[in-house]
């Protein structure tokens, strides 16, 4: 399939994801590879568990807050010093606001579905925030597959009747995992100019 806009490129990812068919794309960003998506995916999986270094280091500056790299090693090495985790560190400053944040929406998580937790990390968080506020093409467009995100959830909702981010995010593991063996089994593959 061949398409020329971002917008049809869009609304046919939406459609493959929404039926778990596997696709590929040429000349494009895999869905879950875009860094608005890998971005609110480490919230979701430090909500689910507050210990993930990995989503804590990606998303602690996200928007940005003014926590840089040397905040982060200080937090590291104050962890192995007390032989605990970075999250458990944050005891201070700008982080500490951080932390709270996380902590509020990980509580929260127990009265919402999947998609009214998207729409909770994006306002708390900032991250809607500072795209709306930009209004370049780039933002627009990241803005727009935020959005799409929240379809996706939707989705899982309506047709697992689950609304567990453990199976949510193990399901778009899976599907992410499958994206990543081009060449490898049959799926459909998708074109940009």
């Amino acid at each position: 399939i061949l398409y020329r806009t971002n917008a049809q490129s869009r609304a046919i990812e939406e459609e493959m994801l929404k039926a778990n068919i596997p696709y590929r794309i040429v000349g494009s960003f895999y869905f879950y590879n875009r860094k608005e998506i890998k971005d609110l995916l480490c919230y979701l999986r430090l909500i689910l568990n507050n210990d993930d270094e990995i989503s804590l280091r990606r998303v602690i500056n996200v928007p940005k807050r003014g926590i840089g790299e040397a905040t982060l090693k200080k937090l590291e090495d104050e962890a192995r010093a007390n032989n605990t985790s970075m999250f458990q560190a944050i005891s201070k400053g700008k982080e500490l606001k951080f932390k709270e944040l996380i902590v509020f929406m990980t509580k929260e998580i127990k009265d919402l579905s999947l998609t009214d937790l998207i729409d909770l990390i994006l306002e708390a968080s900032g991250m809607r925030k500072e795209l709306e506020e930009t209004k370049t093409l780039e933002d627009e467009i990241q803005l727009d597959n935020l959005k799409e995100f929240k379809s996706i959830t939707q989705e899982f909702e309506n047709r697992t009747g689950s609304e567990s981010l453990e199976d949510l995010l193990a399901e778009i593991a899976l599907v992410a995992d499958i994206s990543e063996h081009h060449g490898e089994g049959d799926a459909v593959t998708l074109m940009t100019t």
